[in-house]
């Protein structure tokens, strides 16, 4: 993303204003954001120091470069993020380190829990168990339950 104020260098930070009901979006590059942050700021704010500090990390900080596309189809991760499809198995090798990512966020982990929520019985034996009791007390509704629970397992 190109910088929203000279519309020449790469963006590096990135900043919201709300002003009334307003949200005003800042795509600055470096030279942009250390230019604007002493218009903007008051220089003995705690906020002047905090972008003073975000600005100087960014200098020293390479751009994260887009990794090379996907060898098998072709696909490249920019155009993965608008489509938010991949494009064969390959990719999730690929874009890897991009992906945990995403998943991370959207997620919470990158590692797959599985189909049955935590609180649910872990041992078909246990299902069974409890099947077995609701036939005896004649609860055919808890029993169909359990049932149904048995087979998805």
């Amino acid at each position: 993303m190109t910088c929203s104020r000279c519309g020449k260098n790469e963006a590096a930070v990135f900043y919201k204003q709300l002003t009334g009901n307003k949200i005003r979006e800042y795509h600055l590059c470096l030279d942009c954001a250390r230019a604007a942050e002493g218009a903007a700021v008051d220089a003995a704010s705690p906020l002047y120091s905090l972008l003073s500090m975000m600005v100087d990390q960014g200098l020293h900080q390479a751009p994260a470069a887009d990794p090379p596309p996907c060898p098998r189809c072709g696909l490249r991760y920019e155009e993965f993020q608008q489509g938010g499809l991949l494009g064969c198995t390959d990719c999730y090798q690929t874009f890897a380190p991009q992906l945990s990512a995403v998943l991370k966020k959207y997620h919470g982990s990158t590692k797959h829990a599985g189909r049955a929520p935590a609180r649910a019985p872990q041992s078909a034996e246990e299902l069974r168990r409890r099947l077995a009791e609701a036939v005896h007390k004649e609860d055919f509704e808890e029993a169909a339950r359990l049932r149904d629970l048995l087979r998805k397992l």
